[in-house]
Formats: C-alpha cells, sequence, structure tokens
C-alpha cells in the first residue's frame, strides 16, 4: 500500500472519529434520548473503546515512521509521550477494569491535545509563495513532518490534525 493511500484512510478514519464525536457532543445536550443512551455506556465499554482506538494511533504512527520512514519531529514526539502511555493505561484499565486510571488517562490527553492543537496552528499558518499556499516547517530542528506532501490530505488533514482529532 502506497503512503498517499495509507495516509487517505487514516485522515477519513480521523474525520468519520471527529464527526462522530462532535455530533455525540451536540446530540448530548440537545436529545434527551441520546443522552440517555451515552450515559448508559458502560465503563468497560468506554475505556475498551479507548483502548482500542489508541492502540490503533500507536500503531499507525509507528507504521509511518519505520515502515514508510517519515521522521519524527521534535513536536510529534511530543504527542507521541502522551499518546503511548494512554494506549498502555487505557489496555490494562480494559482488562483489570481499573477506574481510577480515568484520571490519567484525561490528563496525558488534555496535555496531548495541547500539543497536537498546537503543532496544527504552527502547520496550518500558510504563507503565500509563487502563486501557492504552502504549509510551513513545523519544527526548528529541521526535521519536519510537514515536508511530505504524502501525508498533506484533503489539503488540511495532516499527523498534527488527526492526533488533534484523537486527543480531542
Amino acid at each position: 500500500m502506497s503512503i498517499t493511500l495509507y495516509s487517505t484512510l487514516l485522515a477519513l478514519w480521523s474525520l468519520m472519529l471527529g464527526v462522530w464525536m462532535i455530533l455525540s457532543f451536540i446530540l448530548f445536550f440537545v436529545s434527551p434520548s441520546i443522552q440517555k443512551r451515552l450515559r448508559s455506556i458502560s465503563y468497560g465499554h468506554a475505556i475498551g473503546l479507548i483502548a482500542l482506538v489508541a492502540s490503533g494511533a500507536v500503531i499507525a504512527t509507528l507504521i509511518y515512521q519505520f515502515y514508510y520512514l517519515v521522521p519524527v519531529c521534535s513536536l510529534c514526539w511530543w504527542q507521541r509521550i502522551f499518546l503511548f502511555p494512554i494506549a498502555i493505561v487505557a489496555v490494562v484499565s480494559s482488562w483489570k477494569n481499573i477506574r481510577e486510571n480515568t484520571i490519567i488517562i484525561t490528563v496525558l490527553a488534555f496535555l496531548g491535545l495541547l500539543f497536537s492543537s498546537y503543532h496544527s496552528v504552527l502547520q496550518l499558518m500558510k504563507i503565500f509563495e509563487r502563486d501557492r499556499w504552502m504549509i510551513t516547517i513545523c519544527d526548528a530542528s529541521g526535521v519536519s513532518c510537514s515536508e511530505y506532501g504524502d501525508v498533506l490530505i484533503f489539503w488540511f488533514m495532516t499527523i498534527p490534525f488527526m492526533g488533534l482529532v484523537l486527543f480531542g
């Protein structure tokens, strides 16, 4: 599978996840029946879903790095610092049914959300150059995940943006 197809599939998955989260949030406050249904979801199912999504994201990031050889910028590393423990804690919490770890997962997700928000804003700041819009470099260290056109899908969906949806 090419990196373009892989990135497109991940981008579509991220968009579907983001739309589902936004609709769930809105409908939670608008519809009493949806609110009742969302509140009836058991802890085991919720933490299992978090474990599945976080583990899938960890595998996806490792595929980008080791299979497609996309270098990891320092801001992407910071996002991974918060993502990888979420996957481990969620899997263990799901397996052992430990409820106290939701605070840890929430704090890690919030910190990851801050880094991915900052990273996405840096990447999506556009500069006009020679009659086309260019995404700016996201990192001062020289390694930039924005230099790879194959991971820019739908003109706005980048790896940090996928992280923003995931942490959200």
